[in-house]
């Protein structure tokens, strides 16, 4: 009997059992995979928080939040970001939430320690002027040279964004209404040559085709279609203007651009404000009955609505103001009074003769 052989084959044997003791141990210590986040469950928030310490939005609008097609959680794109990619995009989303509960200064003093460290990050840069622009939206409509000095400073981080991407929706966006308020703070008659470069950064945004939800559940095809349909009323339909500035209003395209903007949220109060003031520029313009019962209905729909910022709640006192003047249709703007007298701008241009 081979006693030797016996006896390498049962240390083999022991050896093999006690690899496959530790295999086994190894294997069950390893962590179960988790289980996917899904958005449409209502607990999803507090797993996330828990998990990721992420916050989610206290009062999100569920209801009137439109989703643009079946797969769509209707969430907040930037939301979304920081769970499934972590930094810098959960950072990032708490300098967005700040925006979206304003405290205006906490963001602006993240979004540069942010920019800082992520010098290339355009979304660091357009929530930058969003930022800005939120900060001059609040201030009295008198104080025009301070708000002039923090709308300059915002659209230089807006052109940082489109030099970084001229093909990102928010960069365009963004860019677009900074040089657009800058342009009413100063007077459009005043600011001509920004027309065109309001109305082309807009337009770009728009046929990027891109889709991103804000914590306000708006989208940023809807803020742009918005502020074309605002854009299309301020500025006179004048051959003039066409020919030496290369901008033309057209007010039956501004009642067009404030529909969509309206199909992509419809409880936001300045959407019924500025369609109330588009049909009443419209009535003034062409004597359209039509349009001035359209005004009117628009007009009683802001007054039913409850505003969820600071900024619907002003659109709101305004739909007061336009209903009880008219006239005020065509030169509506939120930071002041807008002249829209073809001879004022002349005026204003005499070397465009």
């Amino acid at each position: 009997m081979n006693c030797k052989g016996i006896f390498i084959g049962l240390v083999l044997m022991g050896l093999s059992s006690v690899a496959w003791g530790q295999a086994t141990e190894e294997t069950a210590a390893e962590p179960a995979a988790a289980e996917p986040y899904n958005f449409k469950d209502p607990g999803v928030f507090d797993r996330v928080l828990a998990e990721k310490g992420i916050r989610f939005i206290k009062d999100y609008d569920f209801k009137g939040c439109l989703p643009i097609n079946d797969a769509d959680p209707c969430l907040p794109t930037g939301y979304l970001d920081a769970v499934e990619k972590g930094e810098p995009w959960a950072s990032v989303w708490a300098a967005e939430l700040a925006i979206r509960e304003q405290d205006l200064m906490g963001a602006d003093k993240l979004l540069r320690e942010l920019n800082k460290k992520y010098p290339k990050n355009t979304k660091v840069k357009w929530l930058m002027a969003k930022n800005i622009f939120f900060r001059t939206e609040v201030m009295d409509t008198s104080a025009k040279q301070i708000k002039g000095k923090l709308l300059d400073e915002g659209v230089a981080w807006a052109k940082e964004c489109v030099d970084l991407d001229p093909k990102d929706i928010n960069c365009q966006l963004h860019y677009g209404t900074l040089v657009g308020r800058s342009s009413t703070n100063a007077g459009i008659f005043n600011t001509l040559s920004k027309g065109a470069v309001v109305e082309g950064a807009w337009l770009r945004a728009v046929s990027t085709g891109q889709h991103y939800r804000f914590p306000s559940a708006n989208t940023s095809l809807g803020a742009t279609y918005y502020g074309l349909g605002i854009y299309y009323r301020l500025v006179p339909d004048s051959w003039w203007l066409d020919l030496f500035f290369g901008i033309r209003g057209d007010i039956d395209r501004s009642i067009k651009y404030l529909q969509r903007a309206l199909g992509t949220k419809t409880d936001q109060v300045e959407l019924y404000t500025e369609l109330a003031a588009a049909n009443l520029c419209k009535f003034d313009r062409e004597d359209s009955v039509n349009a001035k019962e359209a005004a009117d209905r628009w007009l009683k729909g802001c007054l039913k609505l409850k505003p969820k910022d600071p900024l619907n709640e002003i659109s709101q006192k305004d739909c007061i103001r336009l209903q009880k003047d008219p006239d005020l249709g065509c030169g509506y703007s939120r930071d002041g009074q807008q002249e829209t007298d073809i001879e004022e701008a002349k005026k204003n241009n005499p070397t465009k003769k």
